[in-house]
């Protein structure tokens, strides 16, 4: 669909956009306020699959909230409209961990008053109460400014608490009216005080979290997990086991029952339970495909670490970064021995 004005890219204001084309700055990677990571984007038309499969996944209550009634499925008309925007009247940014949707924020533009929008948000049941919601408030208000808004409506049920906790807490000035039919909230999106030093609070909290994780985890899994005690991922396992940790360990190999007498899982997705840390210990090639897959299914930190020959010069920058793409995907800690010369 094609713009409806002058729109930005990356380039900065003023840059006119193409017919469909989405600012790529705001794709991004974030921490969210349990230490865990997501990735958020622009929404897209190829996303109609993926927004019907999230819509699926709400609870009747969810959809209720967001829709104001029984709502279990989308027509195939709204999913086109939903995932066909403008990125300048209609804008949509959705939270995804690895190939799943978890949360959508929408604007829409008051066609009467086109410094208004009226803004919408819901994020899947098992992932609520993790600071989704507050994080796309925050993107989709950047983006909206860009565009030249400068206040958000948003209406919503009385009884639903959380989403009025994220309006309060995001610090903008806010007029709340309350009604028979439920609330209606005005936020002047413009930075204050109070918002900037919200947001600084969450994002320090997040990191903390985050690093808590990464040096404190409760549950590791080691994928390339070896039998071979001359390998990186059965010394990596050993020590773990002989090192006093007393969380979960998983090693994940697809050619072993077992390993150091640990039960082992063909991949990362056949473990039950969580899992706070990945330890991808694998040739370059496979890290990739195993970072793929535990994008899927860890939203803490990854270590990858693969051993540096003495017999070989240090893979070139794009080979490391085969392991390191996937990994900054969803805003994961790595490292790479060979990138650090140890």
């Amino acid at each position: 669909m094609a713009s409806t004005s002058n729109t930005t890219d990356g380039a900065g204001p003023g840059v006119p956009l193409g017919p469909g084309a989405e600012p790529a700055h705001w794709e991004t990677d974030v921490v969210l306020a349990d230490g865990g990571s997501t990735h958020v984007r622009p929404i897209r038309p190829s996303d109609a699959a993926a927004l019907e499969a999230f819509h699926l996944g709400l609870s009747p209550e969810s959809a209720r909230r967001r829709f104001f009634g029984f709502k279990p499925t989308l027509t195939p008309k709204e999913l086109e409209r939903f995932t066909n925007v403008d990125h300048h009247a209609r804008v949509a940014l959705v939270a995804e961990l690895g190939d799943r949707l978890i949360a959508v924020a929408r604007y829409d533009r008051h066609p009467d008053s086109p410094a208004d929008a009226e803004v919408a948000f819901v994020v899947l049941d098992q992932e609520q109460g993790r600071g989704i919601a507050s994080v796309l408030l925050d993107h989709l208000a950047a983006a909206a400014r860009e565009r030249g808004i400068t206040r958000f409506v948003a209406e919503t049920l009385a009884e639903n608490q959380p989403m009025l906790a994220v309006f309060r807490a995001a610090g903008f000035v806010e007029h709340t009216r309350r009604d028979i039919d439920g609330v209606t909230v005005e936020m002047i999106i413009e930075p204050t005080e109070r918002s900037l030093a919200a947001v600084e609070h969450r994002e320090h909290l997040a990191e903390s979290l985050s690093m808590a994780r990464l040096l404190s985890p409760r549950s590791v899994a080691v994928i390339g997990a070896s039998r071979d005690h001359r390998t990186v991922g059965h010394q990596a396992l050993a020590n773990l086991l002989a090192g006093g940790f007393d969380g979960a360990v998983f090693p994940v190999n697809p050619n072993a029952e077992h390993v150091a007498s640990v039960k082992a899982y063909p991949t990362v997705l056949d473990i039950p339970g969580d899992v706070d840390l990945a330890v991808i210990a694998v040739p370059v090639p496979v890290s990739s495909t195993s970072s793929a897959s535990a994008r899927r299914r860890v939203c803490a930190p990854w270590w990858c670490c693969r051993p540096a020959s003495p017999r070989r010069a240090p893979p070139a920058p794009s080979r490391r970064m085969s392991c390191a793409t996937p990994c900054a995907a969803t805003g994961c800690a790595w490292s790479d021995p060979t990138a650090s010369g140890s």
